[in-house]
């Protein structure tokens, strides 16, 4: 501790300022943690499970689905708190119908080729090929390019947007992911589908897995993005209504608008 001339403690001289003064330090830090935004602390970090942690947002490989059901739970009042629980309205479930479910006729120009390999990484995942195909021809805008970017500059690359930390988390990277055809990319797509102890009997489990594996087991109405969360800006097409909140049904109703076109 520093001293003053005369060589005694500070505390010792002034022992009334220097308590205060210590308090008041202490008061302040305490309000800078409490201020932090959900942002600043990460994604739904005070909310239970790791399927809403800020490392599964952009990292997949680091959800945890791997026990039961009940760990996907979330306290509805902590979730309230981060703009993230359930909209109290209704979903009408028929407006994420895929109409045309011949999709080796819609996606012939494709080749009979890459056709099956699609087919077989289904079968492989025990998923519909219906799904896998709306959220490939989705995610690359109809390419089905393997070497597809993302048009917003985020990085993502291929056939489901692969993001560079998880194409590291698969033992590859983005440039290396860019580089190879369609048919060794798709090694890549089921062996990132694999990392998630799910059943994708659903096209909400096969796009949230892509887009945000913490809204695979929610509600359709449930938020993933509001106005003001970090994420909502550079999601904001998805908001459908333009209500300022981004919900799971509204991102499926834009695969299956894509896929319907």
């Amino acid at each position: 501790m520093r001293e003053n001339k005369k060589g005694t403690n500070l505390i010792q001289e002034y022992p009334v300022v220097s308590i205060i003064t210590i308090l008041v330090v202490a008061l302040v830090s305490w309000n800078v943690v409490a201020s932090y935004t959900d942002e600043e602390k990460g994604i739904g970090n005070s909310i239970s499970g790791l399927d809403n942690s800020l490392e599964c947002q952009f990292d997949k490989s680091k959800c945890d689905y791997s026990s039961s059901k009940g760990q996907l739970d979330i306290d509805s009042n902590v979730a309230q708190q981060n703009n993230r629980a359930p909209l109290d309205i209704t979903v009408d479930e028929s407006n994420f119908e895929l109409i045309n479910t011949d999709y080796k006729t819609k996606y012939s120009r494709l080749g009979s080729q890459l056709i099956l390999e699609i087919e077989k990484v289904a079968e492989n995942l025990d998923m519909d090929p219906l799904y896998l195909f709306a959220v490939i021809d989705f995610e690359t805008g109809g390419t089905f390019s393997s070497s597809e970017k993302n048009r917003a500059g985020s990085g993502a690359v291929g056939l489901i947007q692969f993001m560079p930390d998880t194409a590291n988390s698969l033992g590859t990277s983005s440039k290396e992911l860019e580089k190879m055809d369609e048919y060794e990319q798709l090694e890549y797509v089921e062996k990132y589908f694999n990392q998630f102890n799910v059943n994708y009997d659903s096209l909400q489990s096969v796009y949230m897995a892509v887009l945000w594996p913490g809204g695979i087991e929610k509600p359709l109405n449930y938020i993933m993005f509001a106005k003001g969360d970090r994420y909502y800006n550079s999601n904001i097409g998805l908001d459908k209504n333009k209500d300022g909140y981004i919900i799971i049904a509204e991102t499926l109703e834009r695969v299956v608008d894509h896929y319907n076109s």
